[in-house]
């Protein structure tokens, strides 16, 4: 993943905000996000774009 940090917001809250590695061991929304697209895709997401697609819809 090409950042340095995530911030994850849940109807206009801010919920999560840290680097990929430790939002995705935490569990949390960002780590369900990238489970789901895993699963979908059956690979990580390819970068910044992919996210900003997902969060779109």
């Amino acid at each position: 993943m090409d950042c340095d940090c995530i911030l994850v917001m849940d109807q206009g809250r801010a919920v999560e905000f840290d680097t990929p590695a430790n939002l995705h061991a935490r569990e949390g929304q960002f780590a369900q996000l990238v489970e789901s697209m895993r699963l979908s895709k059956g690979h990580w997401l390819g970068g910044a774009h992919s996210i900003t697609r997902v969060l779109a819809k």
